[in-house]
Formats: C-alpha cells, sequence, structure tokens
C-alpha cells in the first residue's frame, strides 16, 4: 500500500501538511487517498524539512497505532466553527488482511442519532437511526433512516440511494426523498462533478487525493446534513414535528456543509507546494515504514479515517445532535462475518463478550435493520457504544437539573457506567448485568421500580432509598478498610478459627466499591478516600434533590404516594399509563430492565468482592452476611415486612451462604431477632446455620 502526501493552507495562512493513504472510491472503487494524519507545517518548506516531519508524524503514533486530526479541526474557521465541539478522527492499525488489490472495502455498521429538545417543544423528535446497506458489488448503496416511535419500534422514514455523491442540501428534493430512478450512472457523474466543483478548490490530483473514500473523514459531514435533510423532508408527515424544528435544522445542515467543505478541501493537494518534493517524501518513506512504532509496515493493512461527530449547535432547544460511528474488520473478503472490537471501545475478551451479548439481545430493533447487522456479524464492543448512547441520551434531558458547580446525578451515573464499560471487566460473569441493572433504575421518571429478584422473592426499592443505600454502603466498605489496616478487630468465626473468614482486601475492587466510590467523584477532580463524611452528606442531599426534581416529572405521581404507586404496579404498567410524554425514557427503560441476570442471579449484586460466584461461603461470618445484604437493601424496608416474610428474607440469604459441602435446612431455633442480627450477636456455626454468640468471644 503506498502513501501520499498533501497539504493546504489554513484560514490563518498557516501550511498544513497530510499523509494520506490509498483508500478506494465507493461507487467506482477508483483508488483514492485518505487523510490519516496531519500537522501544521510551520517554517518547513524544503524538501528535505518535509522528508524529516513526516517522520515525526508517523512516529509519533502510538504503539495501536492511534493518532489525531485536531489540528486539521482546529483550523477550521467558519462561522460554524465556534459551534462545533469538536471534529477529531483517529486511526485504528487494523489487524484484518485485505486483499492486495484492495477491490473490497471495509464497510461501517451502526449509526445513532439523537436530538434532544424541550419537553416544552411538542415538536422534539427523540431519536432517529441510521442504517448502512451495502450494494451487492460490495459498495455503499443506500442509507435507511428510521424513526423510533413511543413504543419502540422502528419505522422507516427514507432510503437514501448513492448517498456519497454531490453535497447534501436541504432544497435537494431528489436525493433526500430517497427517488429510486436515481440511476448508478447518475450518481457516479455527480461523484466526479464534486471532484472538479469550485466548492472543493482546485484539485491537482483529482484521480488520487480529491475525494477520500469509504471511510473517511469527508463522508460522515455529509451523511449528517443527509440524515436531517430526510427528516426535514417529512416534517408534514404525521410524525409531530414542530413548526420550529424545520429552520433550526436547515441552518444546521448549511453548517455542516460548510464544515464538510472545508473538510474536503483538506484533502486538495497544493500542487506548488508538493510536486517538487512528493517524490523525495514517498523515498524517505521506506524507512520511516520500519520503525518499530510505526503501525504501517504491513502493506496488506487497510487503514481508515473513523471519525466521532459530535456537532453541538447554538441554537434554543436543539441542544446536540450526536453521531456514533462503530466500524469493523472484514473475517475475509467476502465477508461472511466480523470480527474485532470496536474502534471507540477496548478489545473485549470472551468472558466480557458473553456479558455484553445479553445487551445486544436487548436491543432488539436495531438487530433487524438490515442483514449486515445481525446477531452474530456485530461487535459487542459495538453494543456496549450503544448501551453508551442510551445512557448519554438521559442525562442530556433538560430536567435533570444539576447543581452549580457539581456534577448532575445522571452525569455521574453515565461516567462511572462508561469507565466501568471501557475497563476490562475481570470480576463475574454478571457484571454487565448489574451495569445495566444500576442504569436502568435513572431511567425512570418514577425513579425506579427497582426489583431485586432473590430465589422467587422480590424487594422493591426507589432511587431515593438507592441513594441511601449508596452511602451506606459507603461507610460499610470504610470500616471494612480500617479492619483490614488492623485499625479494628475482624470478625471471627465460632471456632475462633477465622482462617476462612473473608479477605477484606478481597474487597478493594470489587463491583459495588468501585461503582459506589465513584459518587463522590466529579468528572474534573478526584476526591480523596479521607473525604470528611459530612462532604459526603453533602453531595447526597444534592443527589437527592436532583431526584425529587426528576419524580415531579410524571405529574400522576404528585397526588400519590410513591411507595403506593410502585407497590400496585409493575414497571410495565407504569410506563403503560405515564410514557406517553417520555418515549425514550420508557423504551429504554424497559429494554434495560427486560435483561435477565445470569445463573448467580442477584447473590453478585450483594457480595462486591465476588466470593459468593467463588464458593467461599462456609467460613463467612454472620455479621458479614449482614453487611453484604444490606449494601444493597434497606433496613427500613425489612422492617416494614411482616415478621414471617422478614424471616423468610433471613432464610433465603442465609441458605446462599453456606457451605456447599454441608447445605442443610435451617431450623427455626436458629432464627433471632433483627435486633440481635444488627447488633452481632449471632454467628455462623460449622454447617451454616446460626449459633448464639458466646460472651467475651
Amino acid at each position: 500500500m503506498s502513501l501520499s502526501v498533501d497539504g493546504w493552507e489554513s484560514p490563518q495562512g498557516n501550511d498544513m501538511v497530510a499523509v494520506c493513504a490509498d483508500m478506494v472510491n465507493p461507487l467506482t472503487f477508483e483508488v483514492v487517498s485518505a487523510v490519516i494524519a496531519c500537522k501544521e507545517m510551520s517554517s518547513i518548506k524544503t524538501s528535505s524539512g518535509l522528508a524529516d516531519f513526516l517522520k515525526e508524524i508517523v512516529c509519533d503514533m502510538d504503539a495501536d497505532g492511534w493518532t489525531s486530526l485536531e489540528s486539521a479541526a482546529s483550523s477550521i474557521t467558519t462561522d460554524s466553527a465556534p459551534n462545533m465541539l469538536g471534529v477529531a478522527a483517529e486511526v485504528p492499525a487494523q489487524s484484518a488482511t485485505i486483499s492486495e488489490n484492495l477491490s473490497v472495502p471495509p464497510i461501517g455498521s451502526s449509526i445513532l442519532v439523537y436530538q434532544d429538545g424541550s419537553p416544552d417543544d411538542v415538536g422534539f423528535w427523540d431519536a432517529v437511526v441510521v442504517g448502512v446497506s451495502i450494494g451487492a458489488n460490495g459498495g455503499l448503496e443506500t442509507v435507511e433512516v428510521h424513526w423510533l416511535n413511543d413504543q419502540g419500534q422502528l419505522e422507516g422514514l427514507a432510503t437514501v440511494r448513492y448517498p456519497w455523491w454531490g453535497t447534501a442540501s436541504a432544497d435537494d428534493a431528489k436525493k433526500m426523498s430517497g427517488a429510486p430512478h436515481i440511476s448508478f450512472t447518475e450518481a457516479i457523474s455527480g461523484y466526479e462533478l464534486r471532484v472538479t466543483s469550485k466548492i472543493f478548490g482546485t484539485a491537482s490530483f483529482v484521480k488520487e487525493t480529491s475525494i477520500p473514500g469509504i471511510m473517511s473523514l469527508p463522508c460522515y459531514p455529509h451523511l449528517v446534513s443527509t440524515v436531517l435533510s430526510v427528516v426535514v423532508e417529512k416534517k408534514r408527515s404525521n410524525l409531530g414535528f414542530g413548526d420550529l424544528f424545520v429552520p433550526r435544522a436547515e441552518e444546521l445542515i448549511s453548517r455542516v456543509i460548510k464544515i464538510a467543505t472545508h473538510i474536503h478541501y483538506m484533502g486538495a493537494a497544493r500542487s506548488q507546494l508538493y510536486e517538487r518534493c512528493r517524490k523525495a517524501v514517498e523515498d524517505d518513506f521506506n524507512s520511516t515504514m520500519k520503525h518499530p512504532r510505526c503501525p504501517l509496515h504491513c502493506p496488506t493493512r487497510w487503514f481508515s479515517v473513523v471519525p466521532v461527530l459530535e456537532y453541538y449547535c447554538n441554537v434554543k432547544y436543539m441542544s446536540v445532535i450526536s453521531i456514533y460511528i462503530t466500524s469493523f474488520n472484514r473475517d475475509d473478503v467476502g465477508g461472511k462475518a466480523f470480527r474485532g472490537s470496536s474502534n471507540l471501545l477496548p478489545t473485549l475478551n470472551r468472558t466480557d463478550q458473553k456479558d455484553l451479548k445479553d445487551i445486544l439481545n436487548a436491543i432488539k430493533p436495531y438487530q433487524s435493520l438490515n442483514e449486515t447487522l445481525q446477531t452474530d456479524r456485530i461487535c459487542f464492543g459495538g453494543a456496549a457504544l450503544i448501551l453508551e448512547c442510551f445512557i448519554s441520551a438521559r442525562t442530556a434531558a433538560p430536567p435533570l437539573l444539576s447543581v452549580v458547580g457539581e456534577p448532575s446525578v445522571g452525569e455521574t451515573v453515565r461516567l462511572n457506567l462508561l469507565n466501568a464499560l471501557r475497563a476490562k471487566i475481570k470480576r463475574t460473569n454478571s457484571t454487565a448485568h448489574q451495569l445495566i441493572r444500576i442504569a436502568a433504575q435513572f431511567l425512570t421518571p418514577a425513579c425506579a421500580k427497582i426489583t431485586y429478584n432473590t430465589r422467587g422473592k422480590s424487594m422493591v426499592m426507589n432511587a431515593l432509598t438507592f441513594v441511601d443505600s449508596i452511602f451506606k454502603s459507603e461507610n460499610m466498605l470504610e470500616k471494612r478498610r480500617e479492619e483490614a489496616r488492623g485499625d479494628a478487630a475482624g470478625f471471627e468465626d465460632e471456632d475462633g478459627g477465622g482462617g476462612e473468614n473473608m479477605d477484606v482486601s478481597e474487597s478493594e475492587g470489587g463491583f459495588l466499591e468501585r461503582l459506589f466510590s465513584e459518587f463522590t467523584k466529579t468528572p474534573n477532580e478526584m476526591v480523596e478516600e479521607t473525604q470528611l463524611l459530612d462532604e459526603r452528606i453533602g453531595i447526597k442531599e444534592n443527589m437527592e434533590k436532583e431526584l425529587v426534581s426528576y419524580l415531579r416529572l410524571a405529574p400522576e405521581m404528585n397526588d400519590m404516594n410513591i411507595g403506593d404507586q410502585l407497590s400496585k404496579v409493575t414497571a410495565a404498567e407504569y410506563w403503560k399509563v405515564n410514557g406517553h410524554g417520555l418515549f425514550r425514557l420508557s423504551f429504554l427503560s424497559a429494554v434495560l430492565m427486560s435483561i435477565k441476570l445470569s445463573s448467580a442471579d442477584t447473590e453478585r449484586v450483594f457480595s462486591n468482592s465476588g466470593d459468593v460466584s467463588r464458593g467461599k461461603r462456609g467460613g463467612i461470618s454472620a455479621k458479614r452476611i449482614e453487611e453484604l445484604v444490606l449494601i444493597s437493601k434497606n433496613r427500613e424496608l425489612l422492617l416494614k415486612n411482616s415478621r414471617a416474610n422478614t424471616e423468610e428474607f433471613w432464610r433465603q440469604n442465609i441458605g446462599s451462604v453456606r457451605n456447599a459441602k454441608s447445605r442443610t435446612s435451617v431450623r427455626s431455633k436458629n432464627y433471632v431477632s433483627e435486633g440481635a442480627q444488627r447488633t452481632g450477636l449471632w454467628t455462623a456455626d460449622g454447617d451454616g446455620g446460626i449459633a448464639k454468640k458466646a460472651k467475651g468471644s
């Protein structure tokens, strides 16, 4: 695979140089070049200086083959630039081997577009899903735009054929309506006209460098405008778009096109600057590609520019439009299966893939877009990315108000969840399920019909109770840290040996500890573990205030006790009545809450160290059992139950931590009062039952 160098002059007058790798035109399969790295050229003007500069660009890539094009985005100074959060492109070193002649390009898989509006604006829309389909010739043929309705089902809006030709505009009805009479020849003709258009500058190397290929940066801004134009075209349909949406969308389309224009111009060569040194640069690349940290040493690897374009428009009630794009490698030229990880998430091991498979299965509508998005062909990292979009959509909603100077509850939870998803999941197979369960509660306006299933018995708590449990668990974790340091005596078994007691140090880094401890952190600073309790209480109060304000979203809840309603209706019944005004939240909450836990059920939610799943049951002390259970159970909730239900609850949970070698039934004589359990006056006997603690023990 050959590399080339092109450049342009930024609006500030600075010379920019770009390294290009060969790509393939999706329509004509003509070899073109796409930018994979760029930097400001500064004062380097000579041939030899440019060669050294090119080496520097390549060597700056890290071991994984990632580099940044932020300098290119920063050079865009149109009137849309102040409203753009960032245009970044990253280049992963693909592991799949593509045929030498590059006849089959890689393909993108899934794209989600969210638009968050004001609840006072009747016409705000929730979600548009875009599926990319591949034609019989292997090239990108259509973009399918779908609407996510209030039942969580996909409804087709339009199919745009050959979306990469020409420049998208709001009044291009022929293209935006997805007219089937657009021919392949006409598409190629429009594509070639764009090459020579004055909008994109003078293209000195028309056949090589002017228009990047299918996976290149300029395509995605055009995709943004394409999708928005489809929505504008459907403005008078029964989807309920408000009248104010159309001018805002048209303004956004215009701005996106301006950005795309400048990015296109980035690929146009300035022949007067580079023609004389192109040969020298190409010759010098032979030595550069031998650099051990350079990902370009393999001529059969396919390089693509896969950007995550987040375009923020400074228009009232039109807060954010995000395009999340995942791309995958082909296992073979025929494309029978995809493999590899998402370009936006770390590589997932087999255990992680197994956990995240339930996430993928829960997102049923997105699996049937087209044949390229089937379960066995989509990357599990992409499923986690879709989950990220879900959580982002929830936290971006205006009703969840944040305290000045502090992040909102939703934002804090979102960051914690995403950090956990991106990390290597090593604890238990149900970690991903626990993440989803906790995410689901913050997607429910009633602050959660949160049901923990434990051996057939369901326990319910709302979000305020859950926040209280978080801080109770924080205090417990702090106590266990002190015990591990020798500041307090550990809990011993009846025989006094204590050899089987849970090693407190093992709980360090456990799921609940890692997640809950993050609630005292902000995105911009890390709070020390020794933070004063009153500071944590202050954060807790702020969280509760936000949750209370969120509860007020549901008018039906104002005149009814929250606990009474939750005791009368299920989550599905609640959303059937209250989901009319919060379509996205109702659907996403239902999807996430429907995910089944794995074999260990909720025992793994109770244990923050995974000891239950590892079979270390018999040696856990009685008070330790209480601590594990009360991390996720609210004490007051137990006290409200009848004596029979309380005893049944403890029977089930004590039985769950018995020694696997001796699972006998719990005798009634072993039951003690809740007060004794709370004060730790009982301990585990040899066979997993309950025994009175001897005085002085």
